[in-house]
């Protein structure tokens, strides 16, 4: 599945970039992040919970920098992880490009993930918006997190 989603924040390109490189704050950001573990440079093991109406659907993983390239301001992540109840997983790419623009910079974010279990079931559609809307609340927070370091 290819989801190709972006924000705009009111700062700088330059200091956007270096926020994008720093995997655990970061993750922070995602919502329903319950924890994120440095294992070695560029490696994490992370739990994240996506919530689907009433249904939590939480997964064990690893979230992997497998590209930074600062021309581009191109960072490409690999995660993968289990469902820690029942047989379904995720894998694949997650990557963040930081686009200058006049108000600032976009961030275009895109994922391509394959997907199995539970959350298939619910169907694309409803994939795609609960995407969306972790996007939106990812934005939030790292636009916060960028207030906050100045």
């Amino acid at each position: 599945m290819l989801i190709v989603n972006s924000f705009e924040v009111d700062t700088a390109a330059e200091r956007v970039w270096p926020a994008l490189n720093d995997l655990p704050g970061l993750a922070m950001c995602v919502p329903y992040t319950e924890q994120i573990t440095v294992v070695d440079w560029g490696t994490y093991d992370v739990r994240i919970a996506l919530r689907f109406g009433l249904i939590v659907i939480r997964y064990d993983g690893e979230l992997l920098m497998k590209h930074s390239n600062a021309e581009t301001r191109t960072l490409t992540t690999a995660v993968s992880g289990k469902q820690t109840q029942g047989y379904g997983g995720v894998r694949g790419l997650i990557t963040l490009k930081a686009v200058e623009v006049p108000r600032g910079t976009r961030v275009v974010v895109t994922i391509d993930a394959e997907l199995s279990g539970l959350i298939t079931s619910f169907g694309s559609g409803v994939i795609e918006s609960v995407a969306r809307r972790v996007v939106a609340e990812f934005a939030k927070r790292f636009r916060s997190a960028l207030e906050k370091a100045q």
